[in-house]
């Protein structure tokens, strides 16, 4: 399902990290070359992150489905000009920041003065003229636009010149004595990065951050869940021949235990593999847990060049004593099914038969 080499996209991603931080949002097109892909692979993703893809094992239906295993994005929003929305949440926010200006004086205070003061505060410092329609340029809060501001709470400003006090305010922060929440994304001239799902999203840019992307590459293989009742399972090998060296072993994948003894007797008789194959460990497995892909992807620095290194279906690696060792991938193979809960079976392998 991965259809572009993931070894040089984590370098690449590690680089950018390294570079820009984890929490940088980075366009579509500079995703697309950070993983390896084009622009179609990835928005294929995208779909894939969103629905379910059924795998057809028989004609009549679906049998096995992937679980949304894609990549996390975003939409990247900024309102550079449009008036923001005055609602009565907002006007309470106003009447707050205006109470704590006016403060202990007990008199009117100008309106220029209560705006020279919300000129130092969000969002009245990104604010708009009263009427938008005319094309003005977005500046801070003025006399005209507090009172248009204001024109629906109750509260208008009075006297000459124009101004307000601690009692025109009573009513609003009677009914909100505490400062409601303001939605950034709203209220702000600034970017935001959106979720998936916000009502922003469709007209909007996709960005992805990098610290998602890293996220995926250490595991972008996609889970298989069974939706039959019956869970499927396979099973999981190391091995190697007598005819590599340095400690090369082969991790893969066959069926149930029966197709698993044929592959290795199919092995042995056939030229398909350089003499008789050592087992070093066979383990049983939900389907759904892909643990082979998983396995590929933890031991990517260990990948021979044989499909080409750090893409999908490369099986072969190079060993060493400890670190990479047959031993240490199986205990590696175990803490990942424990960690996803899965019912397994370290199978016991006889050299001679290769039967379990």
């Amino acid at each position: 399902m991965i259809g572009w080499a993931v070894k040089p996209a984590v370098k690449r991603c590690a680089n950018l990290i390294n570079k820009l931080g984890p929490n940088t949002f980075i366009s579509e097109a500079r995703t697309a070359l950070v993983l390896g892909c084009t622009l179609l692979e990835l928005g294929n993703l995208r779909i894939w992150h969103r629905i379910d893809l059924g795998l057809k094992v028989r004609i009549d239906k679906p049998n096995m489905h992937y679980e949304a295993n894609g990549l996390n994005y975003h939409y990247r929003f900024q309102n550079t000009l449009n008036s923001f929305q005055v609602t009565r949440p907002l006007q309470a926010i106003l009447a707050h920041n205006i109470s704590d200006i006016i403060g202990n004086d007990t008199g009117r205070v100008d309106c220029t003065v209560i705006c020279e003061q919300l000129a130092q505060r969000q969002p009245w410092a990104q604010w708009t003229s009263a009427k938008p329609q005319h094309g003005l340029q977005v500046r801070p809060m003025n006399p005209t636009s507090l009172t248009y501001a204001l024109r629906d709470s109750g509260i208008k400003p009075s006297g000459f010149p124009r101004g307000l006090t601690l009692d025109d305010l009573a009513p609003l922060l009677d009914r909100y004595p505490r400062v409601p929440e303001l939605d950034p994304t709203k209220y702000t001239r600034e970017v935001y990065h959106l979720p998936v799902g916000s009502e922003h999203g469709p007209h909007n840019p996709v960005r992805y951050r990098l610290g998602d992307i890293a996220d995926y590459l250490a595991d972008p293989w996609p889970i298989l869940i069974d939706r039959v009742g019956e869970s499927n399972r396979e099973t999981i090998y190391c091995l190697r021949s007598p005819d590599w060296k340095d400690g090369l072993v082969k991790i893969g994948m066959s069926g149930i235990s029966k197709g698993y003894t044929h592959r290795m007797i199919d092995y042995r008789a056939s030229e398909k593999f350089p003499g008789d194959p050592i087992v070093h460990w066979a383990i049983e497995v939900p389907t759904r847990i892909v643990l082979e892909k998983r396995l590929h992807n933890l031991y990517l620095p260990r990948q021979r060049d044989s499909v080409g290194a750090g893409k999908a279906g490369g099986e072969m690696f190079w060993g060493s004593p400890k670190l990479y060792s047959p031993e240490r991938m199986l205990r590696d193979a175990v803490t990942i099914l424990e960690e996803t809960g899965s019912k397994h079976t370290v199978l016991d392998v006889d050299p001679i038969t290769y039967k379990v």
